[in-house]
């Protein structure tokens, strides 16, 4: 069975590639746009998922913002790779060495737990194109999930969970898409090449007579 890092890893990466597409779309969009020009929210490739809606009118500019809940092993991952892809990022994160290990990676940090409303409201829902929610707790999660749906109908949200159990509650809350960790690493590991067994070396010291 694979550790906790690596089953956390197997986890932020699958997250993390599911909106691989999207993330290059805008990219390529952006290079379309070099002089900064606005690009229309109507110009916004169709949202699929649970609470599709058309995006208010009001909103004129495309949300880019993308909101992290969470920055633990699963969500630094993401976090890293977000960077990477020089998407910009808030985290939302409760524990002080959570908060600190996002500040020290140079991203901006939002502290508090997000399911409490207040905290929420002040993460700049409006300007998010996507949140991801990586706490483990389905409770938890699933209060997340939402208010942030409730605050937005466009908002596309990605979640982890456990089993198939808290993955439909997260569904039923308004969640896009929902990574079960278990299935995710039984999915990826038959992909992983065999490396053959290393032999291990006989012990100093000890009589000649290996086998031919």
């Amino acid at each position: 069975m694979l550790e906790g890092p690596a089953r956390d890893l197997i986890l932020a990466g699958a997250i993390f590639s599911i909106l691989l597409n999207p993330l290059l779309f805008s990219l390529a969009r952006r290079a379309q746009h070099p002089q900064g020009e606005a690009v229309m929210a109507d110009e916004a490739p169709a949202k699929r998922g649970i609470g599709a809606r058309e995006a208010p009118a009001a909103r004129m500019l495309a949300p880019t913002l993308n909101l992290l809940i969470g920055y633990g092993r699963v969500g630094s991952a993401i976090g890293q790779r977000l960077l990477e892809a020089g998407q910009p990022l808030l985290v939302i994160e409760d524990r002080q060495e959570g908060v600190e290990a996002a500040r020290r990676d140079g991203i901006e940090v939002l502290q508090g737990n997000a399911a409490a409303p207040a905290v929420l409201r002040s993460a700049r829902l409006d300007s998010a194109a996507r949140v991801y929610v990586t706490v483990p707790d389905a409770f938890e999660a699933g209060q997340i999930v939402e208010q942030a749906r409730h605050a937005r109908a466009d908002l596309q949200i990605l979640a982890r969970a456990h089993s198939e159990e808290a993955a439909r509650h997260l569904q039923a809350l308004g969640a896009d898409m929902i990574v079960i960790g278990q299935q995710e690493i039984a999915r990826r590991m038959p992909a992983e090449p065999v490396r053959p067994a290393i032999a291990a070396a006989p012990p100093r010291g000890a009589d000649g007579g290996a086998d031919a």
